[in-house]
């Protein structure tokens, strides 16, 4: 008994150098009969080798698919990383910029409160 490989068609393709999450509405439809008159197109006249081959190419491109949608999210990822950590870093230097002027402001008020105690006691 022969096994025939059924080939799922209709499946969406990406689109090269789109660069979207979009897929293409391209349809998958090898010509699978190895007779050149359609009219003739029995199942048995199918080439198993083609019918193997187109099977092959569905997969490798549901894994092209998986794989361009993984590099995809890595970008997204490492951009998402990157706005984070200017943001961190940020927030890391206003909160040094306030220290400083804390400091600064503290310093003057000092020299304030000395001026202002020494200056009576000088004829």
């Amino acid at each position: 008994m022969k096994r025939r490989i059924r080939i799922p068609t209709g499946l969406g393709t990406v689109q090269p150098g789109s660069g979207s999450k979009v897929f293409g509405n391209q349809k998958f439809s090898p010509n699978l009969n190895q007779n050149p008159n359609p009219n003739l197109g029995n199942k048995r006249e199918r080439d198993p080798v083609g019918e193997l081959v187109a099977a092959i190419k569905v997969l490798g491109d549901g894994f092209v698919r998986t794989e361009q949608m993984k590099m995809e999210m890595a970008r997204e990822i490492e951009t998402m990383r990157m706005e984070m950590e200017m943001k961190r870093t940020e927030m890391i230097l206003e909160s040094q910029q306030r220290i400083v002027e804390a400091f600064a402001k503290a310093i003057s008020e000092k020299k304030k409160k000395a001026k202002t105690v020494s200056s009576p006691q000088q004829p």
